[in-house]
């Protein structure tokens, strides 16, 4: 008898078999209920390890021994005449069977069982870190503003979704990082370009670098049913790329493969990869698409990649850095449109009133050139669009135009979310605040980690008075960004909206002391310090524009004009100028400030439209001037169109305690003193704690001085004031 034969007819090949079935469900029966107790991985892995290491004893015990029906027996002690192996071999079979039954129902169960332990898919995100300077104002000062981002209903995850996360740097190099991430992101915006594909943002990708996350938590977080991963190792002129897409429910590896190019076939590779995702997602039903990656010389887009991750750092000497790069590739490749594109944005992000010293003319001049030689060369070149539309926002403050270019843009490629937040920000210059909010929502379903999307999600919320929405949802962010300091930026300045002004003055110090160039979050400790009367401390710690407030409060009145001078002439709204000039009865030069800069009320207009939802402060604090100065005509002209921004604000749901503030200030100066007192009641029921002058020999509301009503709200605000600066162990201040 052979071997083989002798194998068989022990039965090794049966034990083998019902050993592998059996060890196969019981590391499914403990995968699910080590899942439902939260287990550790590691038991797991265990498991695994335990039954494999058994396998071998367990043939070599089938090949010793024997079953008979005095029981177990050493295979050399049984006469052959007397061995049953053909019986036990029958009940191995049924084993095996019932075994293989057990397996299909453990099968079943998973599939069918709820995965409540995962997070809700594009449930309640939160919201907030500090954003870029690419915003819309708020606090009535024209500082650049952060805001907070606020829950999303949760959508049934889209079967055409997908996440594609950073590849894995395997390169000897470490610095080669970029060129990992630089293929990833490629990927993932030839993807984006695909009609009925959603595809999660970079960010929010991204946000999992480095982590060893369960591929089912990161797909709930980013609402996808697909992920790509994979790996770039470079090596002198050879790269190997290998990718691998991943069914997020079950685990299931739809697809792998590896590609080994050299450097000048890395787009083959990219166009390579997006096909095959796209064919294994079924590309028929999602138009049968195909994409393509520009073509360039290997080290010019070497050096672009390396160029869009500066970028991405949002700072002078990165955008320094990014502009060079990219000049360095156009110099190789005179037409590479995507080097064009990347090189007008970063040029707008350098100037004076962004990230940069350039000159603001000068900036505005060079990118519009730039970007215009990108659609050149490439008439679909989306990013290039996206930059012309802020460049007709920020420079040409045309805002039909900087809509018309951002749209088409996010038609091209809706995963653009600057296009996405610069449109918003132009849709809320405009006054149109639902639709801004409508935008920011589509931005954060894609991208939801994604900070400068989440802050003005939030901001715009709490500028309709959805409040309490941004609130609840942070606790969800941050099982995400755990270390990120903006998340108490974010909480702050929620509390702002809600008239805690404590914890919002904690939130944001703690913000600050860990991200201290963090500008914007500057800007707004520096506000809610100026709030709570803490002048010193603006003029320690703040920003410039709130520093010259504090200092006019402080005495210091020509220091304080100087400081607000110089921020105005870096392009921001002279609101504050104003409000100095104003609290010490200067109208005449208030008036002769602005008209020397802007001539008209249409041109002031154009410059700051005041339609954002947080009041018309600018053109009320010009009519009252002209009603000082006896100039009844403008007088009118600056109530008509401040009367029109506000009602615009409110018909589009604006309903924060900055609008009602502006409202209430307006409707005393139309002498509307009732309407004035109700308003000013809603500001002190939200917390409010107004920085206009209520109480000043100046003031507007000097009518309202005695009347109980107006006493009484003043005595709460103040009552307010005093017990969150109790909180901050301050001094109290008289009533």
């Amino acid at each position: 008898m052979s071997f083989f034969e002798e194998l068989k007819r022990r039965n090794v090949f049966r034990v083998g078999i019902a050993y592998a079935v059996a060890s196969w469900l019981l590391v499914q029966v403990a995968d699910l209920a080590l899942d439902v107790i939260g287990a550790d991985d590691w038991l797991l892995r265990a498991v695994v390890i335990l039954v494999a290491l058994g396998f071998i004893p367990v043939v070599i015990f089938a090949w010793a021994f024997e079953l008979t029906p005095e029981g177990i027996k050493r295979e050399s002690e049984v006469d052959r005449t007397d061995s049953i192996t053909n019986v036990t071999a029958k009940k191995l079979d049924y084993v095996t069977i019932g075994l293989l039954v057990g397996a299909i129902v453990v099968v079943g169960v998973d599939r069918l069982l709820p995965e409540s332990n995962l997070p809700n898919a594009g449930g309640s995100f939160a919201a907030a870190k500090s954003a870029d300077h690419e915003q819309s104002s708020l606090l009535q000062d024209g500082a650049d503003s952060g805001g907070v981002g606020a829950s999303l209903a949760a959508d049934k995850t889209p079967a055409k979704s997908i996440a594609v996360l950073p590849f894995v740097n395997m390169s000897e190099d470490a610095n080669n990082e970029y060129f990992s991430d630089g293929i990833s992101e490629e990927i993932l915006n030839a993807l984006a370009k695909v009609a009925d594909l959603k595809v999660a943002g970079r960010t929010s990708s991204f946000a999992f670098k480095g982590e060893n996350q369960d591929l089912r938590v990161i797909g709930a977080a980013l609402n996808v049913s697909h992920i790509l991963e994979g790996s770039v190792r470079k090596a002198g002129n050879r790269v190997r790329v290998t990718a691998q897409l991943i069914k997020v429910d079950d685990g299931y590896h739809v697809w792998s493969e590896n590609y080994d190019r050299e450097l000048d076939d890395i787009f083959a590779i990219q166009d390579e990869i997006s096909a095959a995702i796209l064919n294994q997602l079924k590309a028929h039903l999602i138009g049968g698409e195909t994409t393509t990656v520009a073509r360039t010389d290997s080290k010019a887009y070497d050096l672009y990649l390396l160029a869009g991750q500066r970028i991405y750092e949002r700072n002078e000497a990165s955008l320094q850095m990014a502009s060079k790069l990219l000049n360095e590739a156009i110099g190789i490749d005179p037409n590479y449109a995507p080097a064009y594109a990347q090189l007008g944005i970063a040029t707008l992000l350098l100037s004076k009133n962004n990230y940069g010293s350039i000159p603001v003319a000068e900036a505005y001049t060079k990118s519009k050139s730039i970007l215009d030689r990108a659609l050149e060369l490439d008439p679909q070149q989306a990013e290039a669009m996206a930059g012309l539309g802020l460049h007709a926002q920020s420079a040409l403050l045309d805002y039909d135009l900087s809509n018309q270019w951002l749209e088409k843009a996010l038609a091209i490629n809706p995963n653009l979310t600057n296009a996405s937040i610069w449109l918003a920000i132009s849709l809320s210059e405009q006054g149109n605040l639902q639709r801004n909010v409508e935008i920011l929502q589509q931005a954060f379903a894609r991208d939801p980690l994604h900070p400068v999307t989440f802050n003005n999600y939030g901001m715009e919320l709490a500028n309709v008075g959805r409040v309490d929405e941004a609130r609840t949802s942070i606790p969800e962010l941050k099982r995400f960004l755990t270390s990120d300091a903006s998340l108490n930026a974010a909480q702050g300045k929620i509390e702002v909206f809600a008239g805690n002004w404590a914890e919002s003055n904690r939130l944001l110090t703690e913000a600050v002391e860990r991200e201290p160039l963090n500008f914007v979050d500057r800007a707004w400790f520096s506000s809610v310090a100026l709030n709570t009367e803490q002048y010193e401390r603006v003029v320690e710690m703040g920003t410039n524009n709130f520093k010259a407030l504090a200092l006019d409060q402080l005495g210091r009145t020509e220091e304080a004009l100087l400081l607000a001078e110089q921020w105005v002439s870096e392009g921001n709204n002279p609101l504050l100028v104003l409000e100095i000039l104003l609290r010490h009865g200067r109208f005449q030069e208030a008036i002769d400030y602005i008209e020397t800069r802007w001539p008209t009320l249409d041109a002031l207009e154009k410059a700051f439209p005041e339609r954002s939802g947080n009041g018309a402060e600018l053109l009320v604090l010009l009519a009252k001037s002209y009603s000082q100065a006896g100039n009844e005509a403008k007088f009118n002209d600056a109530m008509r169109r401040a009367g029109e921004a506000l009602e615009q604000q409110v018909a589009e749901g604006g309903s924060s305690w900055i609008l009602h503030t502006s409202r209430a200030h307006f409707a005393m100066l139309g002498g509307d003193h009732e309407g004035a007192l109700e308003l000013l009641t809603k500001v002190a029921d939200m917390g409010g704690l107004p920085r206009i002058d209520l109480r000043g020999e100046h003031s507007d509301f000097a009518p309202l001085h005695g009347d109980p009503r107006f006493e009484a709200i003043m005595a709460r605000m103040r009552q307010h004031l005093n017990t969150e600066r109790a909180e901050l162990g301050l001094e109290p201040l008289a009533i």
